[in-house]
């Protein structure tokens, strides 16, 4: 474990780019630095854990939303929130609340199944790749996941990066860094507050934290233009990337 300088940090170059959570906020840094040419199956999806999404990724038709509850707190406008009551992973995004909830579950899980198929075709095809995440997560709990994860799917190299919010930072970002064989872990620290605030009511983007230090991370990272040309030629991924 080495702590670093983010001058230090060099570019890499990646076939893709997985968000894990625990929200879409990685999944929106990702859309807004071009660097997110498909939906994975948990871009939109919160409050869940890493842990959460291993017995998913074996099996999402045994284990993604087969027993789910309605969920008001988190209606928006024009949706019905539900949440996981296996794992508590909440949607927020897909139940509409214009349309009868049979059609709303038909719709939900052809979505989904085309998310988990190219998701699944993305991670097989992959040599090298990165997940990217923002829970409150420590440095072996990270190892662990990611040793479940390697049983999944083989690369010939892996990176993570985590980024943990820290209201309390005074200085710039704080970076750690592990390798291990074929693993590369980048965990940076920062008060990942927005602009103007964290208060939902006076400012509507607050979801999308410190919009700068997301740039300046995602900045090192680059997209294999050649693996990304080969993917998108697949219908269903041009015509989910920018829906939620």
């Amino acid at each position: 474990m080495i702590k670093l300088n983010f001058n230090q940090v060099q570019n890499i170059k990646v076939d893709c780019i997985i968000s894990f959570g625990k929200s879409c906020r990685v999944a929106e840094h990702l859309k807004r630095n071009n660097l997110r040419f498909f939906s994975s199956p948990f871009d939109w999806l919160g409050e869940y854990t890493l842990s959460d999404t291993l017995p998913i990724l074996k099996n999402p038709e045994k284990n993604f939303f087969t027993e789910y509850k309605f969920y008001p707190e988190k209606n928006t406008q024009a949706t019905l929130a539900i949440i996981d009551t296996k794992t508590g992973m909440v949607c927020v995004h897909d139940f509409k609340k214009n349309l009868p909830e049979k059609i709303n579950q038909v719709l939900f899980r052809n979505k989904y199944k085309r998310r988990f198929k190219n998701l699944k075709n993305i991670l097989t095809d992959a040599q090298n790749m990165c997940i990217i995440t923002n829970h409150v997560v420590n440095t072996p709990d990270i190892l662990n996941f990611i040793e479940q994860f390697l049983k999944l799917y083989t690369f010939k190299h892996l990176y993570y990066i985590n980024i943990l919010d820290n209201k309390n930072q005074k200085e710039d970002e704080n970076l750690i860094t592990t390798e291990k064989n074929n693993i590369t872990v980048f965990e940076y620290s920062f008060n990942d507050e927005h602009k103007d605030g964290r208060n939902k009511e006076k400012n509507p983007d607050f979801w999308l934290g410190n919009i700068d230090y997301w740039n300046k991370i995602l900045s090192k990272i680059k997209l294999n233009k050649e693996f990304v040309i080969k993917h998108i030629k697949e219908k269903s991924l041009t015509e989910e990337k920018n829906e939620r």
